[in-house]
C-alpha cells in the first residue's frame, strides 16, 4: 500500500462513525468500548470457577489448593492485564488527536510490554512454593496448590 492509499485509508475510517453523534456518551458507547476487557476477565473467572468445579470433586484439600492458586493468578493477570490495556488509552489519544504516525509505535510497545507481562508470569511460576508458604496453608494444601499455580503461570504467557 503506497502512502497516498495508507492515508486515505486512515482518513476514511477515522471519518466513520459507530455512534450517531446525538448519542455519543451514551451507556451503548461504554459498552462498546468497555465488552473486550469485561469478556477478558470474565473468561478468566469462568475458568478458574470450571478449575473449581471439576477439582472440587476429588476432595476439600485439593480444592483448596486450587482455590487459593487460582485467586493469586487472577491477582497477577490482572495487574499485568491491566498494565498492557493502559495502552489503549494512548492509542486511542494518538487516533483522535489524528496523530497516527504514533499508533503503531504504541502497538509495538504494547507488544513488547505484553511479552514482558508474560515472561514475568512464566518467570514467577518458579517461585510458587515460596508464595504459598507466604499464606501457610496445611502442607497437603501447600504442595496442590502450588503445583497448579505453577502450570498456570507458565501459560502466563499465553494469557496476556
Amino acid at each position: 500500500m503506497s502512502e497516498v492509499d495508507e492515508a486515505q485509508f486512515i482518513e476514511t475510517y477515522a471519518e466513520r462513525r459507530v455512534f450517531p453523534a446525538e448519542k455519543k456518551g451514551g451507556y451503548a458507547e461504554v459498552w462498546f468500548l468497555a465488552y473486550p476487557a469485561v469478556l477478558t476477565m470474565l473468561s478468566q473467572t469462568l475458568m478458574s470457577f470450571t478449575d473449581a468445579v471439576m477439582v472440587g470433586r476429588l476432595g476439600a484439600v485439593q480444592l483448596a489448593g486450587v482455590g487459593l492458586a487460582g485467586t493469586m493468578v487472577w491477582g497477577f493477570f490482572a495487574f499485568f492485564n491491566g498494565l498492557v490495556s493502559g495502552v489503549n488509552t494512548f492509542v486511542a489519544q494518538d487516533f483522535g488527536a489524528r496523530q497516527y504516525g504514533n499508533i503503531g509505535k504504541m502497538t509495538w510497545q504494547g507488544i513488547y510490554l505484553a511479552g514482558i507481562a508474560g515472561i514475568a508470569m512464566a518467570s514467577l511460576s518458579l517461585s510458587s512454593h515460596a508464595f504459598f508458604r507466604l499464606l501457610g496453608p496445611s502442607p497437603d494444601v501447600q504442595q496442590i496448590g502450588s503445583s497448579f499455580l505453577r502450570i498456570r503461570l507458565l501459560g502466563g504467557i499465553f494469557m496476556v
